[in-house]
């Protein structure tokens, strides 16, 4: 691999001088030079061949790094997680395929275990601008491509809480609730010990469960509730230790929550917390204009500053979700949150400014559907527990159809706390 050059990992591929950005509202981005329609979109039963992979227009990046495995890490289950990666990406270690992904805005998570060593590992990444997913990312922005956000590496131990369900809810007189919780435990059964403090750190509750799958706490009660809101913005402190079997701590949960209710009452107004839902809201795109869609703390800290001094209390992640602590700065803030998942299709059915659907993705396609119910799934599971989200959003500008009406039924299967929002419906 002598005649690899080097790059910015978080970066985009195009601002570090390869390839040419592009700044595309409804259009795709061939349109006008090359032939392409979506996937079983002309005919129900026929993949297109060689849609993207045969075209001249599709860039790809090939990332490669070595790495050694920190010794804290050695024995366990080897995690890597890419935050970001626009469009598609295929992984390799050592030589041995690990897996596919899309899904621009989603972190993806491949298991590395079989097949790390301790020291000179080399991972290859292959990166596509273009992808069946480049039909369902049309957004209005620029367009770019590689890996854009943070590539983690993560040891799970022998046990290890994979999902960590959080129900806060306030009784009707909102002066107290309860808080039920579900973890998953994978690997070994595990004992769990569970605190919640208040504010200032008092401990208000504390249990301990023992179990691996599906684990769950007895109900807790709570008197004297301190209620979220943009004016007040209250967080409790949720701390999880998982130990084995002989009492070693394996790893340690923090998690913040707060309590809020959302509802859409028969007068067609929305209550929060029983007082009518005000919004002075955005629509904000993660950007920098140096970096593009590579933004830091710094960053996502400036712009919640910028709300702040603007009176601006809510934020639409128009049009995919955003990096994982922007959730957690709008908790602490008190901005609510309209948390959108990874869709726009704008491109397969408006035709230079008329409204012809005759290819529209994701539409009535049972092809098309597992993948657009996947971006609610990533989005609803990664955010469910955050309490400034009061609105999950099905995506942007791609029309109507049966798919899109499966992704509304999934929230609100999943979700009875929150409100959905789509646009549009033309």
């Amino acid at each position: 691999a002598t005649d690899f050059d080097t790059i910015q990992v978080p970066g985009h591929i195009e601002l570090a001088g390869y390839g040419q950005i592009q700044y595309i509202n409804t259009l795709y981005p061939w349109e006008g030079k090359i032939y392409r329609r979506p996937p079983y979109t002309l005919n129900q039963d026929q993949l297109t061949p060689g849609l993207f992979s045969d075209a001249a227009d599709n860039t790809v990046g090939s990332y490669l790094k070595t790495f050694d495995l920190d010794d804290a890490f050695k024995g366990q289950r080897i995690i890597i997680q890419f935050q970001g990666v626009e469009e598609a990406l295929y992984v390799w270690l050592n030589g041995h395929f690990i897996g596919y992904a899309e899904d621009s805005f989603t972190p993806s998570e491949f298991d590395l275990t079989p097949y790390i060593q301790d020291q000179g590992n080399v991972l290859a990444v292959r990166v596509y601008k273009r992808s069946t997913a480049a039909f369902i990312e049309d957004q209005d922005m620029f367009r770019f491509s590689g890996i854009f956000r943070d590539v983690n590496i993560l040891a799970e131990p022998a046990s290890h809480i994979t999902d960590l369900d959080i129900r806060p809810v306030p009784n009707a007189n909102l002066k107290s609730g309860e808080l039920n919780i579900t973890t998953k435990v994978t690997g070994e059964p595990a004992t769990l010990a569970l605190t919640v403090k208040d504010h200032d750190g008092r401990v208000l509750t504390s249990q301990t469960q023992t179990g691996s799958g599906s684990v769950t706490f007895d109900t807790m009660l709570f008197d004297q509730l301190h209620l979220w809101s943009p004016q007040t913005p209250y967080l409790y402190q949720l701390t999880i230790e998982v130990y084995d079997a002989d009492h070693q701590l394996l790893e340690v949960i923090p998690y913040q929550f707060g309590f809020r209710t959302v509802e859409l009452r028969d007068d067609k107004v929305i209550y929060v917390n029983n007082k009518r839902l005000v919004i002075n809201g955005v629509n904000r795109h993660e950007w920098n204009a140096h970096t593009g869609r590579v933004i830091s703390m710094a960053d996502m800290r400036a712009d919640i500053q910028t709300m702040l001094a603007n009176n601006i209390n809510a934020d639409r992640t128009c049009h995919y979700p955003d990096q994982l602590p922007w959730y957690q700065l709008c908790d602490e803030a008190g901005i609510y949150l309209m948390a959108e998942n990874n869709l726009e299709s704008h491109g397969s059915w408006q035709k230079m400014g008329a409204i012809e659907p005759s290819y529209n993705v994701p539409g009535d396609n049972p092809h098309w559907l597992a993948a657009v119910i996947d971006r609610a799934r990533s989005n609803y599971e990664w955010f469910k527990n955050h309490p400034s989200i009061i609105f999950w959003s099905l995506g942007n500008e791609s029309y109507a159809g049966e798919d899109i009406a499966a992704m509304q039924a999934f929230y609100k299967e999943h979700d009875d706390s929150r409100l959905v929002h789509y646009e549009g419906v033309v």
